[in-house]
C-alpha cells in the first residue's frame, strides 16, 4: 500500500514551521555546539527538507554542509531558496558518497521515517569518519507495546514510526558508536500537539484529516497514546576500526 508523506503537506509546513520538526533551529544549535566541529568539516544532513538546517550551519559555523531528500517536492524549495548549497535526492539506505566522507551526520525527525534503518545506520557508519558524530532529533515511545501496529499505518510520518530508544541504542553500539549523550525535549513535541488542536480542534480531527480512513481512528489514538510518545537527542560518536563495510 502507497504512503502518503504528510510531511509534503503545505498546511503541515505551515504547522509545524519552516524546520519540520519539535524544537527547531535550537536543538539542531545546540547538538552541533556539544561537537565542536571545527572549521571546514563536512556535514550531512539526512532528510534535509527544505534545507534550512544546513543554511543556518553553512553561514553560522563555518562547516561543508551537503543535504538529501527522497521528497522531490521539498527539495526543489530547497534548491530555490538556498541556490548556492548541494541538495541530492537520496535516501538513507542508499547513501551517493564515498566511505569516511563526513566528520557529521545530522538527522532530524528523519531517522523514524527510514524504511530499514539497520541499512540506513550501516550507510551512515559507512561514510562517517572516524570519531565522527551521528545528530539524532527525534521522536521515541516511552512504551513499546504498539510499535508494530503503527508502523503498519500508510502514512509517512515520523508519529508512526517512534523509536525504541533501548533498541536503537543496541544497534548504534553494535555498529561502533559511543552514546556520548541522550537528552529528553518531550516538551517541544507537546508544543506541537498544542499547536495541532488549537488548528483543527482536536488530535482526532487531525489524524482523520490526514490517515485516510485506513483503520479506526479511535483506535490508532489509543495506540499512539498508550506508546507515551516522546522526542529526544542523541548523538553518538563513531568508534575507530568500523567503516560499516562488516556490518551485517
Amino acid at each position: 500500500m502507497s504512503k502518503f508523506n504528510l510531511y509534503e503537506d503545505d498546511e503541515i509546513r505551515d504547522l509545524m514551521g519552516e524546520n519540520l520538526r519539535p524544537g527547531g533551529l535550537k536543538l539542531t544549535k545546540d547538538a552541533v555546539e556539544f561537537c565542536q566541529l571545527k572549521p571546514k568539516a563536512k556535514l550531512l544532513d539526512i532528510g534535509c527538507g527544505i534545507g534550512n538546517s544546513i543554511a543556518y550551519l553553512e553561514k553560522n559555523y563555518d562547516v561543508d554542509v551537503i543535504g538529501i531528500d527522497p521528497s522531490e517536492k521539498l527539495l526543489n524549495i530547497a534548491r530555490n531558496n538556498h541556490p548556492k548549497l548541494e541538495f541530492i535526492k537520496a535516501s538513507a539506505e542508499n547513501l551517493p558518497f564515498k566511505s569516511e566522507e563526513f566528520h557529521m551526520v545530522l538527522t532530524e525527525c528523519s531517522l523514524s521515517l527510514v524504511e530499514d534503518i539497520k541499512k540506513g545506520l550501516k550507510e551512515i557508519t559507512r561514510v562517517l569518519k572516524e570519531d565522527g558524530y551521528l545528530i539524532i532529533n527525534d521522536v521515541y515511545a516511552k512504551e513499546n507495546t504498539y510499535l508494530k501496529e503503527l508502523k503498519k499505518i500508510p502514512i509517512n510520518t515520523c508519529m508512526r514510526s517512534l523509536h525504541d530508544i533501548d533498541e536503537l541504542r543496541f544497534i548504534l553500539e553494535n555498529y561502533g558508536f559511543n552514546i556520548v549523550l541522550f537528552k529528553d525535549y518531550s516538551q517541544y513535541l507537546k508544543e506541537l500537539m498544542v499547536k495541532i488542536i488549537f488548528k483543527y480542534g482536536s488530535m482526532s480531527v487531525f489524524w482523520s484529516e490526514n490517515i485516510n480512513n485506513c483503520m479506526d481512528i479511535n483506535e490508532f489514538q489509543e495506540m499512539f497514546k498508550k506508546s507515551k510518545p516522546g522526542y529526544f537527542t542523541m548523538i553518538a560518536k563513531r568508534g575507530k576500526g568500523n567503516n560499516g563495510r562488516n556490518i551485517l
